[in-house]
């Protein structure tokens, strides 16, 4: 019987064993620290490299610490498999994964043949799931299938997606945690990976030039990406009040004998991985992050192409609310006062007809181009009510018709419409377009309209609306009263 992590890239990238290439010899990428040995998929001619560790693992006196940079050199390794996945709650159950804390890994996906001087463009795709689930080996994020694209309408790339610490492991904190310089390490292993990316992608037919992370990340700017690809918006709670998150870490540590600790943190690194496993499921498997502010300009100045779906708040918006006084009091627990939650319940009235806003000012302020997208197409046994919720964009992006990863019951495209598939094929096409020239419209559609750069010197911009009848630019002039007032009081208000 297969190991599972060979099984699930099997399964992912190959649809069977018998998609397995035989060849004289397996591909090979020789970096830094040593040679890597993967695997080629006949059925996408493809070579895939899998399971290649960025860091040193996190375990023992290296849990909730910093992430190390890789110390060892070696000859060759197999890298035919993913590697465990990191700790996280909630993930779901439609694909296998295996938890481990020593998870931080990289996959690399790229059109069979290249080799060190092929130089191309990269995209890196950074998994979503609010820094608490989810993982790199999961269906639903194949790889193969965009870069298959890719090589369609002759714009080859490399695809690169990895792992890194989530939920407590990762995003633990507290005064104890930020005292001690430990806060924010999954976004710490980020960095790292692509800095290991990009010293060494270029081994792998890669340009270390030409990077775009793409998903649930920006990072910071060392020259590591040209490009940004943010698909979904993560909401930082908490982010400058330590209240909750001190009570949380309190919690944890009294739950696993840590309490009466001289130093509770050092005594965290020495639980075992099961014991604190079942302690973060209870106690605090939901994130407290701080971010930099957008305001202050303090984000990587880079092309970027962002946007949400039209209905991206139902899913993790408050249930229950059925009154305006309701509404108030969920607006109030957020944190505004009365006074500011007076004037949002004026700007967003009961009015059912009315959806969700989204803007995007910050990159046109600093005079970086960007391009806006609205994303609008209901999916198969999707709830009426939720409309076009979160994360519904995924499979049209990864040209995933065929379900990889999904729930029987969610599987997008069962019975898709000649719509559907079209905007599939447009959408992986802009976002590869995006990748490898920083223009989403070289995507080789004659009809389509073109998708223009954000510009919002008149308070407002155009953004892209995909739907499945008439794919087009629009104005992102939405609400744009209640946005305005929100982004003006985000700071002093919800302290973000």
């Amino acid at each position: 019987m297969l190991p599972l992590g060979f099984l699930g890239a099997t399964l992912v990238l190959c649809h069977g064993v018998s998609s397995l290439g035989i060849r004289d010899s397996p591909p090979r990428a020789t970096l830094k620290n040593g040679t890597y040995e993967g695997l080629h998929v006949s059925s996408y001619n493809q070579d895939l490299f899998l399971g290649i560790p960025y860091a040193q693992p996190p375990v023992g006196d290296l849990r909730l610490r910093n992430p190390l940079s890789l110390n060892e050199s070696f000859d060759v390794k197999q890298a035919v498999e993913y590697a465990p996945s990191c700790y996280g709650y909630g993930n779901s159950d439609a694909w296998p994964y295996v938890l481990s804390e020593d998870c931080l890994t990289l996959n690399v996906i790229r059109p069979a043949g290249q080799q060190n001087g092929s130089k191309l463009p990269v995209a890196v795709w950074i998994h979503g799931g609010g820094y608490v689930m989810d993982y790199s080996a999961n269906g639903v994020y194949n790889l193969s299938f965009i870069v298959q694209k890719s090589v369609e309408i002759q714009k080859p790339m490399i695809a690169v997606s990895l792992d890194y610490r989530l939920s407590a492991w990762g995003f633990l904190a507290s005064d104890e945690i930020l005292s001690h310089g430990v806060a924010n390490l999954g976004l710490k292993d980020q960095y790292l990976a692509l800095r290991f990316i990009k010293e060494n992608i270029a081994a792998f037919g890669g340009d270390p030039e030409k990077i775009t992370i793409w998903g649930e990340t920006y990072g910071r700017d060392d020259g590591l990406f040209r490009g940004v690809i943010a698909e979904s918006a993560f909401e930082p709670s908490h982010a400058n009040n330590l209240t909750l998150p001190n009570e949380r870490y309190a919690n944890l540590s009294a739950a696993v004998g840590c309490s009466d600790a001289s130093d509770t943190l050092d005594c965290l690194r020495k639980v075992p991985t099961d014991v604190l496993d079942s302690a973060i499921a209870k106690i605090v498997p939901t994130t407290s992050f701080y971010p930099v502010l957008l305001a202050q300009g303090t984000f990587a100045k880079v092309p970027l192409l962002i946007g949400s779906n039209s209905d991206e708040g139902t899913t993790f918006s408050p249930s229950g609310i059925n009154t305006d006084e309701d509404f108030t009091q969920s607006v109030l627990s957020d944190g505004p006062d009365e006074n500011n939650t007076a004037i949002i319940s004026s700007l967003y009235p009961d009015i059912p007809s009315v959806g969700i806003p989204v803007s995007y000012h910050a990159w046109y302020n600093h005079g970086v181009p960007s391009y806006a997208f609205q994303f609008d197409s209901l999916l198969p046994n999707s709830p009426a009510y939720l409309g076009t919720g979160h994360f519904q964009e995924i499979a049209y992006v990864f040209y995933n018709i065929e379900g990889e990863g999904y729930e029987s019951d969610q599987v997008p495209f069962k019975d898709a419409t000649e719509g559907m598939l079209k905007l599939a094929d447009l959408m992986s096409r802009m976002w590869i377009s995006f990748v490898v020239d920083q223009d989403p419209n070289n995507h080789g559609i004659s009809d389509i309209p073109e998708w223009p750069v954000y510009n919002n010197s008149l308070g407002y911009a155009s953004e892209f609306y995909f739907n499945t009848e008439s794919p087009r630019a629009q104005l992102d002039n939405y609400r744009l009263e209640g946005t305005t007032f929100i982004n003006a009081i985000q700071e002093t208000q919800y302290g973000r």
